[in-house]
């Protein structure tokens, strides 16, 4: 199959799943002329021009939409290979400060009627606090709380992605009590939290709803 229509057919079925993922396993499975180097090759070229976001855990590949107007867009040739580098270091890094802050840091805070919050404690209140508020869509609540803050796996994913990230550690709130409703999906929110990341989701609680932490 040409290239072309390959890639069509994998963003129709991006499209369709959103805000779900998919893997290039369900995408051969379903379209078998399209041999599994070019499924992946198209993912490669997704995630390199931002429109597509990967996500790893237990060996297994999964893709979804992070900016569904550049899906058609190419990436950039020249920053193809520079691109994957810095990419494997900056979250090879980020994986990092979180063991050393997390487990030295003992500050809490207090929100709404809350005491006591840990730092991971505190964004999974924030976060629910803005959901039940606003009642956002997935994409809308990344425009507030943006997956940059905690990388490499995001300050927040649906609840079936979020689950399979735990499985070898656990890097979401995922107990269903700790799910949060959201307008078109249910999501866990992150448990990866330093010192700068919680001070990022602060800022935007305080400025942009007028929250008061303490």
């Amino acid at each position: 199959m040409k290239t072309e229509d390959a890639k069509k057919i994998i963003i129709g079925l991006l499209k369709a799943k959103s805000p779900e993922p998919i893997t290039p396993q369900e995408v051969n499975y379903g379209n078998k002329s399209i041999a599994f180097v070019q499924i992946y090759g198209i993912f490669s070229n997704l995630v390199k021009n931002g429109s597509v976001q990967m996500n790893q855990s237990e060996g297994k590949k999964f893709y979804s939409i992070l900016d569904e107007t550049k899906l058609n867009d190419d990436p950039a040739p020249a920053a193809k290979e520079k691109a994957v580098k810095v990419q494997k270091h900056k979250e090879e890094e980020d994986e990092k400060p979180v063991q050393k802050a997390s487990g030295r840091d003992l500050t809490t805070y207090r929100f709404n009627n809350s005491e006591g919050l840990n730092k991971g404690r505190l964004a999974l209140a924030i976060i629910k606090e803005y959901a039940r508020e606003k009642k956002p869509s997935f994409k809308t609540l990344l425009e507030m709380f943006p997956d940059t803050i905690v990388p490499p796996y995001g300050v927040c994913k649906p609840v079936k992605i979020a689950k399979e990230m735990s499985k070898e550690r656990a890097r979401f709130f995922i107990k269903p009590e700790e799910e949060i409703k959201l307008r078109d999906c249910s999501i866990c929110v992150s448990n990866q939290w330093t010192v700068d990341r919680i001070q990022q989701v602060i800022s935007i609680a305080k400025k942009q709803l007028g929250y008061k932490i303490k």
